[in-house]
């Protein structure tokens, strides 16, 4: 995330360079000092607001396997099945495909300021066109546990949210799942709100 003022002082930039000069020199500066100020603003966010240094893991890629789900199938338990008998305990999750009527979609928490929200939930109405992406970690019991939002489009209307409470496939899903080797992070309850979350 960058600041107004840099997003502003380099479309300025940008545009007296397009409008003033036809000289690759003067495009070559331009791109450096973006560059640099890109640097600048990165080490501005590398520190939480509490002074608590950005957590962070590291990865490299591992397998990658691609999926086919048929119709009637249920997200996210059959990519969890299919990480477990595969053995695969983290992974980044790309999902492609139809999602049924009925299928459930957590939208959202009643109150955004409470200790322990209470989800909001709706259901779809129709078959819908579907495009999700999440992360797979495993939990304190081992098991392995998909966190994917998606968004869910029909005719005009879109609902985006976690698919946690069951989307069912309507016809076809395809799903990517690139394995990350880490011998770090897990999804461990968080005693203050309930949930799942990721700590690394």
């Amino acid at each position: 995330m960058f600041s107004n003022l840099v997003i502003k002082e380099t479309l300025m930039n940008m545009a007296f360079l397009s409008v003033c000069y036809n000289d690759m020199r003067y495009f070559y500066a331009f791109i450096k000092s973006v560059y640099c100020k890109l640097l600048a603003t990165q080490n501005d966010y590398s520190h939480r607001k509490k002074g608590t240094a950005l957590k962070y893991i590291e990865a490299t890629l591992g397998r990658i396997f691609i999926l086919r789900l048929e119709h009637g199938e249920k997200i996210p338990a059959i990519i969890q099945d299919f990480a477990e008998k595969h053995q695969i305990n983290s992974a980044l999750v790309h999902f492609l495909g139809g999602a049924d009527k009925g299928s459930k979609v957590v939208v959202g928490p009643e109150d955004g300021q409470a200790l322990k929200p209470r989800k909001m939930m709706t259901e779809l109405q129709g078959a819908s066109e579907t495009l999700g992406v999440g992360t797979l970690f495993r939990n304190e019991q081992g098991n392995p546990v998909l966190h994917m939002h998606a968004a869910f489009g029909r005719e005009e209307k879109t609902v985006a949210g976690c698919v946690r409470e069951g989307v069912d496939i309507w016809q076809i899903g395809e799903v990517v799942m690139i394995e990350l080797n880490t011998s770090d992070g897990s999804r461990k309850i968080n005693p203050t709100t309930g949930f799942e979350l990721l700590e690394i």
